[in-house]
């Protein structure tokens, strides 16, 4: 919303938009934090938060003790034990474009006399964690929670590999502001299983992870192969170090694994080539970033400009724009995944560069996503990777639907074998339940031969489908009553004299 829009308001026609938008971003939030689930991309949270911002800074009067803009992260669940933050653990600032982080940081030199060096470090797309450690020893995890009470989840973050339960020091220590973040090959490979298994896939690796450490059984969260970077303390009591970048050693030696790709900056030339070279190389990272945040390097300084109820003064969130591409649904096709008989849709489109990737398809993960979205053959869309791995569409440009679009029908039955599709236990996904079905016999027969069961040598996928083609075999049992006659064949085979 312009400045101009703003000041042409009255107070109580601010209030009901501040209003409006209150209610949509407790609802947003509610989703992304509670039950990692958000309906809306991050672009447009962060949107509908400036407009409040905006208003609520025009019209300070119209500001409620509730508002977004005044409370810190999530809500914490009742399965878990509370655990209070003595010293509270506050979010961050954001700003969206160069020119405002070029402000933060000249405001702070100008006018608040800080020494002209700040730590730039990368924003990692993950879930705020507070580990407690007494002579050394891990005795309580949580997570931020509200910024005053989190969650108890020591059990799951004991499973991380890259969390220490032992200090290389015996030091007491809160170690806090980490990030416990899900690597993107782990996600990709946990939302394939999800999908496989009739389940609704995460939106990102941000929520993968939170819903990984909010787990009751602590199996769950250490199958899900997470990892973490820590980059603060609640205190400097036990430790030696002056600046940021100094802790951030210092947190290594102690044994904690902090993200290398920190940079000391002298002035802003410097901060500005730092952003620059990480959002070309954010694509190339096995983890998912999605700024870049900007502290102030002096440790006293920190300390002397505080903070505020809900964000350090002392640092900033730069969030890099969103990058998506426009193309064009020519077609939608279902496949029979798995041994499960799942039928999932695939959007086919015109190919687009996209992450420094050439993209044509996307999943559309279920029936309920692909009605919700309502996607239809001809239409153009816009096209995103989540956590900047997998394509994804978020909405249908309305203005470019052709008049001939019609809204897509969910088929009934199997492009496989044309049995009847079911949903099964109120799963969101549908099965072919056909036991006979070839798509899974095939893909059941490739499991089978696989190395990390029969191992069978030289049985892959495409001579599978040779077998099936050729009506050699049915099932399993099928392989062991193939004769060197019938295996000869097939492509690629011959005889071989011994």
């Amino acid at each position: 919303m312009a400045e101009q829009e703003i000041n042409q308001l009255t107070p109580d026609q601010a209030a009901e938009q501040a209003a409006d938008l209150r209610t949509k971003l407790k609802n947003w939030a509610t989703e992304y934090y509670t039950y990692d689930a958000p309906s809306v991309e991050d672009s447009v949270y962060d949107q509908a938060y400036e407009q409040l911002v905006a208003l609520e800074t025009a019209f300070p009067q119209i500001v409620t003790a509730d508002s977004p803009t005044q409370e810190v992260g999530d809500t914490t669940l009742p399965e878990f034990t509370k655990v209070p933050h003595d010293v509270p653990m506050l979010s961050l600032g954001d700003v969206f474009s160069v020119a405002e982080l070029r402000n933060f940081t000249h405001r702070l030199v100008e006018q608040g006399g800080v020494k002209p060096e700040f730590n730039c470090e990368l924003k990692i797309d993950g879930l705020a964690i507070s580990l407690r450690y007494e002579n050394g020893k891990l005795v309580q995890g949580s997570t931020r929670g509200n910024g005053q009470i989190g969650e108890d989840i020591t059990a799951n973050l004991k499973t991380i590999k890259s969390i220490p339960h032992q200090l290389n020091k015996p030091v007491t220590v809160e170690v806090r502001g980490g990030e416990c973040y899900m690597p993107k090959e782990s996600f990709v490979k946990l939302n394939q299983q999800r999908q496989t298994d009739g389940l609704a896939p995460f939106a990102n690796p941000r929520n993968a992870a939170a819903g990984s450490l909010r787990q009751l059984d602590s199996k769950v969260t250490s199958s899900r192969n997470l990892s973490s970077f820590m980059y603060n303390v609640a205190d400097y009591d036990d430790l030696e170090a002056n600046t940021q970048s100094e802790l951030l050693a210092e947190l290594k030696a102690l044994g904690f694994n902090i993200n290398e790709n920190y940079q000391v900056a002298a002035n802003f030339a410097e901060i500005n080539e730092y952003v620059d070279k990480y959002q070309v190389q954010r694509d190339d990272l096995p983890y998912g970033i999605d700024g870049i945040v900007i502290k102030v390097n002096d440790l006293a300084s920190q300390l002397q400009l505080g903070n505020t109820v809900k964000v350090p003064r002392w640092a900033i969130a730069y969030k890099f724009p969103p990058e998506e591409a426009e193309t064009v649904v020519r077609d939608i096709e279902w496949t029979v995944g798995g041994r499960t008989g799942v039928v999932t849709p695939t959007a086919v489109m015109d190919p687009v560069i996209l992450a420094g990737t050439t993209v044509a398809r996307a999943s559309l993960h279920n029936p309920d996503y692909l009605t919700e979205k309502d996607i239809r053959i001809g239409d153009t869309v816009k096209l995103h990777k989540a956590g900047d791995i997998i394509p994804e569409i978020s909405t249908y440009i309305a203005a470019k639907r052709p008049k001939t679009a019609v809204r897509y029908v969910i088929p009934t039955t199997c492009p496989s074998c044309d049995s009847e599709l079911v949903h099964l236990d109120e799963e969101v996904a549908l099965r072919c339940i056909n036991p006979k079905c070839p798509a899974q016999l095939t893909e059941g027969l490739a499991h089978f031969a696989s190395r990390n069961a029969m191992n069978i040598d030289g049985l892959g996928p495409k001579i599978i489908q040779q077998l099936f083609a050729k009506q050699l075999v049915s099932d399993v049992a099928g392989l062991y009553t193939l004769t060197f006659e019938q295996l000869v064949t097939l492509d690629k085979f011959g005889g071989k004299i011994c």
